[in-house]
């Protein structure tokens, strides 16, 4: 068993150290031109029976079709992509590689030297949730900022599906993990009365002194763009809100085959992500 541990924690190291040697690949946009050709066949028969036949060119069409193009900083010869959901892998050297597919978020697979990464790739615009177009930033630090402002004593008469904003445990939970944290540790967002009364000059603090045309309000910043308006009806459309400024974050991630071995059971080995 001690020897067991011991073989397993080497191993677990030799993973750490390779995933170090993860390589940079680099996303792209590309096109490639695409030729439409079409022929006429023209046939010579007697009785039924074919003497001859021709065929000529009678058009031809160019378009341009939008493409990724994925360079991988690598000297390595061992190199194989995969992709999915399947797509159209075109090799341009061996170190870069075409993406041709349809409008959607892929998965590229590669392995340089028995090293994996995947790597997420976007072809085209994806639609974008429901709601009002991005604006200027409301609150100028970086970071996801949720504040919504309301009247206390008017949410007895707010429809039951908006009212539920304030309470559901998904709104909450979904900004607690999303939302930037503040020097307290605590997600920023909060849910409060328009009277209240600030005792700091926090960003929310400031933000609460903006201009408002209505109650209940929201206000949503990452620093970049926002959005400052009336609160949405339901949780679901709020929700749709909110997430269009949350921070993308993952864009990579390295997987290695390890070997998990718990007491009594037999070794096995699993890919799992590491950390690059």
């Amino acid at each position: 068993m001690r020897m067991q541990k011991i073989a397993w924690v080497a191993f677990w190291v030799w993973c750490q150290v390779v995933a170090a040697f993860a390589q940079e690949v680099t996303v792209s946009d590309a096109s490639i031109i695409l030729k439409t050709v079409t022929h006429e066949t023209q046939t010579s028969t007697i009785d039924g029976v074919e003497l001859a036949s021709t065929t000529r060119e009678v058009s031809a069409i160019e378009s341009t079709q939008k493409v990724k193009r994925l360079d991988i900083d690598s000297e390595s010869e061992k190199i194989s992509v995969i992709v999915i959901p399947k797509a159209t892998l075109q090799k341009v050297d061996n170190n870069s590689i075409l993406l041709i597919g349809k409008t959607g978020v892929y998965n590229v697979v590669i392995a340089v030297d028995g090293i994996l990464q995947v790597v997420e790739v976007t072809i085209g615009n994806q639609p974008q949730p429901p709601g009002p177009a991005p604006g200027p930033a409301p609150i100028p630090e970086l970071g996801l900022r949720v504040l919504v402002l309301y009247e206390t004593a008017e949410v007895s008469a707010w429809p039951a599906k908006q009212s539920m904003i304030l309470r559901a445990a998904a709104v909450r939970d979904w900004l607690n993990a999303n939302c930037v944290k503040g020097s307290d540790g605590r997600a920023v967002w909060r849910f409060v009365d328009d009277d209240v009364e600030w005792t700091d000059e926090s960003p929310l603090s400031i933000a609460s002194r903006r201009p408002r045309a209505s109650s209940p309000w929201v206000i949503v910043s990452n620093g970049k763009d926002g959005y400052e308006g009336p609160l949405p009806a339901t949780q679901e459309d709020f929700l749709s809100l909110v997430k269009k400024y949350a921070p993308v974050q993952k864009v990579a991630k390295v997987m290695q085959w390890m070997q998990i071995c718990e007491p009594g059971k037999a070794c096995r080995w699993e890919l799992m992500e590491v950390q690059p």
